[in-house]
This record gives C-alpha cells, sequence and structure tokens, in this order.
C-alpha cells in the first residue's frame, strides 16, 4: 500500500486498528486470520489493468458549445475541430428596399475554453455548406457535411486574448464581398423573407482552422447574443450607420431539429504509441504502450479499467460485506507537461457484449449513457483532482458489489475526461473538449492505478 494511500485513510484504519489486518498481495485472503466469529475489518489493494480504447462515434450535436481549432499533440498526434451550425433569424425586420446600403455583415463568437500548447494567432474561416444539417441524422464526432470551397471570410485570432475579451466580432465589408452566401442573405432582407427561406436557401455554416496551424482548440459558447448582424444606411441620410441583428444561434438542446454539431479530425500518426488505434483496432492494453493508458475528450480516446482480481472476495472464507471501494488514479507527469491535468474524470458502466463501449439505456425511446452512480450522493462518479495526493479518487462501492454479487453484467468500467462547468451546470458532453489524460498503469508501483477495499468477514 503507497504512503498516500495510508494518510488519506489514516483516520479510518486508526479507529479500527484493534480490529483490522493489511494485506498488500492482490490475491485476496493471504495472510488473513479473521478471529472466529468477530466482526473483522480488512483493506486490500488490488491490481488495475488499464487499456487505451476507442469509442466507435461520439454524439455531438446540439450541445453548448462550438469547437473549432487544431493542435499538434507529442502523445495524441495532432488534433483538429470544426464546428458546423445553423442559425435563426431574428425579429421584426422590415423590408430594405434600394434606399438602403448594405455597409457590412458582423459575426460575433464567444469564447469560453481553449486547449493547446502554443498561444500564437491562429487562422479561421467561415464557409457555407452545401446541405442544410438534417434531423435524419444523428451527426456525431466523425459525421461532415459538404461545403463550398471558397470561404466567406477569414480572420485570425489568438485564444488568450479572445476569452480575455469574452467575444470576438469580425466584420466583413458587403462591397469587398462576392460571394453566394452574402448575395443571397440581402436578397432575403430586401423583402424580409428571411423566416421562410432563410435556412433553406442560406443552409448552414461551418468554422474550420487552417490545416497547418499548431495552435490550440477553442471552445464558442452558444447564447442569446446575436451571432449575425448587417450594418446599413440610408442613402438620403449617409452619416447615420444603423443595424440589425438578423440571426441567433438556437439554444434548445432538446429541440429535436439539428442545429450545430463539432466534428473531430484525429491524426494519430505522430503519436509515439497511438498509431495503431482505429476503429479497426479499437483497443490497445497499457503494456503495449509504455504502461500507460490515454484519454482525450472529442476524439473519443478512452481508458478501460478490468479489475483481474477482486473477484476472488467471493471466494474468501466466511461472509464478506464491502465497506468502500476506492478507485485511485494517479497521472504520468511529464517534465516539459503544461497542460494542465483535467479538474475532472468521468466513470462510465460498459456494454457487456463489448466493454470498449459505454453501455446505454433506452429512456423515452432516446438512447443514453448510464453513468456510474456513486451511491453517497446517487450522481455520476465525477471524480476530482487530489492536489494534495496528486491523484483522483472515485467511489465504486455500488459497482463492486454488484460485480462480486454477480448482478452487474460487465467487469469493467471506461474513464473519460468531464470538460467543465458551464453556467453552474455539470456538462457531461466529452464532445465539448479536447482536455487530455495520461494515466500511470505500471504494475507493482505505488504511483500507478489501485482499487483500495475495506471490507468485514464474518464467520
Amino acid at each position: 500500500m503507497s504512503t498516500n494511500s495510508v494518510g488519506r485513510l489514516g483516520t479510518f484504519i486508526c479507529l479500527l486498528s484493534f480490529l483490522f489486518s493489511c494485506d498488500d498481495s492482490n490475491e485476496v485472503g493471504l495472510g488473513l486470520s479473521p478471529p472466529g466469529d468477530v466482526n473483522s475489518v480488512f483493506v486490500d489493494t488490488f491490481s488495475v489493468e488499464a487499456a487505451t480504447v476507442l469509442a466507435d462515434e461520439l454524439p455531438t450535436e446540439n450541445n453548448f458549445s462550438m469547437m473549432a481549432g487544431r493542435y499538434v499533440d507529442p502523445d495524441f498526434g495532432s488534433i483538429e475541430s470544426r464546428a458546423y451550425y445553423q442559425l435563426i433569424t431574428g425579429s421584426g425586420l422590415t423590408p430594405l428596399d434600394s434606399n438602403f446600403i448594405m455597409d457590412s455583415l458582423v459575426f460575433n463568437f464567444f469564447p469560453n475554453y481553449e486547449y493547446g500548447l502554443n498561444d500564437i494567432n491562429q487562422t479561421f474561416r467561415i464557409h457555407q455548406t452545401t446541405e442544410v444539417l438534417a434531423d435524419s441524422i444523428d451527426y456525431t464526432n466523425q459525421s461532415a457535411v459538404p461545403f463550398l470551397a471558397d470561404p466567406i471570410l477569414e480572420f485570425s485570432m489568438k485564444a488568450d486574448s479572445v476569452i480575455d475579451e469574452g467575444f470576438i466580432s469580425i466584420t466583413l465589408p458587403i462591397e469587398s464581398s462576392n460571394h453566394p452566401f452574402v448575395d443571397d442573405l440581402i436578397d432575403l432582407v430586401r423583402i424580409a423573407d428571411i423566416n421562410e427561406n432563410f435556412i433553406q436557401r442560406l443552409k448552414g455554416l461551418v468554422l474550420i482552422p487552417e490545416a497547418t496551424d499548431d495552435a490550440k482548440v477553442i471552445g464558442f459558447t452558444v447564447n442569446s447574443n446575436p451571432t449575425l448582424q448587417l450594418f446599413y444606411h440610408d442613402i438620403n441620410d449617409p452619416d447615420v450607420v444603423l443595424n440589425v441583428n438578423l440571426a441567433n444561434f438556437r439554444l434548445s438542446t432538446t429541440d429535436p431539429e439539428v442545429t450545430r454539431f463539432n466534428q473531430y479530425i484525429s491524426d494519430r500518426g505522430g503519436s509515439p504509441f497511438l498509431s495503431q488505434l482505429s476503429n479497426q483496432n479499437p483497443s490497445i492494453s497499457s503494456e503495449q504502450t509504455n504502461n500507460i493508458a490515454f484519454i482525450q475528450g472529442g476524439s473519443g480516446v478512452r481508458a478501460r479499467l478490468n479489475f483481474p482480481t477482486v473477484k476472488n472476495l467471493a471466494n474468501q472464507p466466511g461472509i464478506v460485506s464491502i465497506l468502500e471501494a476506492t478507485l485511485i488514479i494517479r497521472p504520468v507527469f511529464a517534465s516539459n507537461q503544461t497542460l494542465p491535468e483535467p479538474s475532472q474524470l468521468v466513470l462510465y458502466r460498459t456494454d457487456a457484449n463489448d466493454q470498449n463501449q459505454i453501455a446505454t439505456r433506452i429512456v423515452e425511446d432516446d438512447t443514453v449513457n448510464v453513468f456510474l452512480i456513486n451511491d453517497r450522493t446517487g450522481g455520476p462518479a465525477l471524480i476530482s483532482y487530489l492536489t494534495r495526493f496528486e491523484s483522483y479518487e472515485a467511489d465504486i462501492t455500488t459497482f463492486l458489489i454488484d460485480l462480486i454479487n454477480g448482478t452487474e453484467e460487465s467487469d469493467a468500467l471506461i474513464l473519460g475526461v468531464n470538460p467543465f462547468l458551464q453556467a453552474g451546470v455539470i456538462n457531461m458532453d466529452e464532445s465539448t473538449s479536447v482536455n487530455r489524460f495520461l494515466i500511470n498503469a505500471a504494475p507493482n508501483n505505488e504511483f500507478s492505478v489501485e482499487l483500495q477495499v475495506f471490507y468485514n468477514v464474518f464467520n
């Protein structure tokens, strides 16, 4: 047992020291001698087998953040995100006849997230899609919609600067643009016919980073502020600049109409360990990756944890009653690491038929993830980083009891990143982050991932 583990549980152990016996072996029962019918308390540390797995696909539609940008990670290779979206129109627009001169369009974005190694200027382009986002399609991190090759506009920004400001506005002078999107938009504005034909005629937009950038992936919040504005003036009063809010993001995440999704493009060819991870080869043991398991939001890279010896508790002489089971996860610290550890991780149950995938269930005709339930709070098992112990801890008591009793179908858990808190609400969507995490999975190592179990034995 590690020194950190002893310190963390010292209070509990001291209270029970007259009852308790400790064994560091992975095989349950070695050296344990329950004294007759007396209720004894034991603590054992069990090994955890780790692997890096790739999700089939991550749903990314209609979430609260649009993700765009690109950076190259020394462990994962490059990751690029593209944000596809449609707009809803404003209200109260009156026809703007030929007496009104259209001056410019202003695109507004509201960044609230950044992740990457280089805080430098990076380039983005806004393209028009050639198709409307279809409600009949379930868009995922691997989805794409065709778009016109010529961009509507191109702009550059530096992530830290725009996040400090809270927004970025990009102005497109209309007289200098000959893009069909602008022409169609002006036609609709002239007759105030934006309510019926806005989406069908204009289709959608996609925000794309420069393909060679090595900067950051930026998250843009979806809020009630206008995202597309038109500035114009009256030909008879040219000194007075007028403007109208043409469009907003659609805010509802429960609306059945699809209005946005994030696409992630990963190139793991430059990774020293993950180049073989693919849809055709979705699982790599940590033994093949230098005793490290990898996690990266958005790309679908997760860690699978198996507990090969814990079922031996069922073979313990007498009746075993589990008091507490704590999964302790320790990161791999690199000397040159500049990216922060995720503030939280999250555990999922796995599919009994495919332990590389998260278990799902049907709720009101919609498929949802089944999170591992924490027996103390009744909520998802969110795992916070403990700075003092340089580790994450998860209470998996309920899962372990179900596993040993045979009511849990799968003996594996999936570990992913929990992106961030947004407006005080926990965001459980992996697709709104590219946070990465490396798990120390070295065997027989006090700084490795482990399972610690307190239990009673009754004869």
